[in-house]
């Protein structure tokens, strides 16, 4: 197992909530505000509806503009380390603006125990950042981290 050495501050964004937080609660939803479905959502004047897309929850906590604070403060070259994300479409709008960032450099896949698990990632990832990102952003599969895994 790869063994993560953080030369450089390191920031945790919990961008999807945090368990028992009334500052920070659970974001559950849909992310994709690039789909044609999304307008109809919005053009249907139901606000039931548009409390089930996550950019209207990343308002309710402060997390997403930390995000954004954060990364354009940075003055080094930013590695996003995913954890625990499949990296779907229903995050696709932010997963965009972060993947695509100026300043990201290093995207590196934690992936579930095999090549078959980073492939999966990696194939979701292609369908949200350009080829060309993709190409020169994520990291290689034998350089990526195997998630570590408890037995129960």
């Amino acid at each position: 197992m790869n063994k993560i050495n953080y030369p450089h501050t390191v920031t945790t964004v919990y961008i999807h909530g945090e368990l028992n937080s009334e500052e920070n609660p659970i974001v559950f939803g849909y992310g994709d505000d690039t789909n044609p479905k999304y307008l109809d959502i919005l053009n249907n004047n139901n606000n039931n509806y548009l409390r089930n897309l996550k950019r209207q929850q990343y308002n309710l906590a402060a997390e997403y503009d930390k995000l954004k604070v954060s990364m354009s403060n940075m003055n080094d070259e930013i590695e996003v380390i995913t954890m625990g994300h499949s990296l779907g479409l229903a995050d696709k709008t932010l997963l965009l603006e972060i993947m695509n960032h100026e300043k990201v450099k290093k995207i590196k896949l934690t992936y579930h125990k095999d090549m078959n698990g980073y492939r999966s990632l990696n194939d979701n990832i292609s369908r949200i950042v350009s080829s060309d990102t993709l190409n020169k952003k994520i990291v290689s599969y034998p350089r990526s981290i195997k998630m570590p895994q408890i037995d129960i």
